[in-house]
């Protein structure tokens, strides 16, 4: 390494946070919960495979949305960092989603009941469950 390269290091030295978190809890568990919640119901297999294809990609996309909200919310605390400064404003409006998705253990895994029931009941499952089966009758009639 050059001189230079040595020296800026040397007198320039970075400022690092640290912060843990559990993916067991942020992103194991939704996942599972999802796998187990496809597969346990009790569908054909080509729309239970299909089901779980895109629980699967839902689920994942909530995980991107938690960890890029734990990443903004630890460069928005920690202002030495240098990368970048939030105006109070937003300091508190991201703060809510913060308090809501992970600080709160079940927050995760409740989210994955709508991610399930989504991407697994079609409409006429739908309103066969709720019992209006005026749908179901009229093509039953024909």
């Amino acid at each position: 390494m050059s001189q230079t390269g040595s020296n800026w290091h040397a007198s320039h030295r970075g400022l690092a946070t640290c912060f843990s978190f559990s993916s067991r809890t942020m992103a194991y568990l939704p996942t599972a919960l999802v796998i187990a919640l496809v597969l346990a119901t009790g569908i054909g297999w080509r729309r239970r495979l299909c089901a779980l294809a895109w629980g699967l990609v839902w689920i994942h996309v909530f995980i991107v949305f938690l960890l890029g909200l734990m990443i903004v919310m630890i460069i928005c605390a920690h202002p030495e960092l240098g990368l970048f400064e939030v105006s109070p404003f937003w300091q508190m409006t991201l703060s809510l989603p913060w308090e809501f998705f992970l600080n709160r253990t079940g927050t995760p895994l409740a989210t994955t009941v709508p991610i399930w029931m989504v991407v697994t009941f079609r409409r006429d499952d739908w309103l066969h469950i709720l019992g209006n089966n005026k749908a179901g009758d009229a093509k039953r009639k024909r």
